[in-house]
């Protein structure tokens, strides 16, 4: 699935909310968002196997015979949601507030997998 999309790190968020309530130039505006890197899902089902240390085990499946069949059985929401792009533009907060994700993408996902498997 070569799709982008955009992920938020929940402590870039944090990051990004804390500026927002801090920084002079932030009230009354509205901000997206997300972290530096967009990512296809493939990709992220690889970072996150890989964090793991699981082998990756994908299939090709062709996005026209998924988007057919998953409408066929009523699921046309789960195509749109795993094939469809879904990247936003960050370039407003970072422009008016100079703000940057302090953690990478990668970062994100073994903090959150260390999180998850400690649970």
């Amino acid at each position: 699935i070569s799709n982008q999309r955009s992920f938020i790190f929940v402590a870039n968020l944090v990051d990004a909310i804390y500026l927002c309530m801090t920084h002079h130039r932030a009230s009354g505006k509205t901000f997206v968002v997300g972290d530096n890197e967009v990512i296809s899902t493939e990709a992220l089902v690889n970072k996150l196997r890989l964090s793991m240390g699981k082998p990756v085990h994908l299939f090709f499946l062709p996005p026209k015979v998924a988007k057919v069949t998953l409408s066929f059985i009523g699921k046309k929401e789960i195509y749109e949601s795993l094939w469809e792009n879904l990247a936003v533009d960050s370039s407003f907060i970072k422009n008016e507030l100079g703000w940057a994700p302090p953690n990478s993408v990668d970062q994100g996902i073994d903090h959150t997998l260390e999180w998850y498997l400690a649970q």
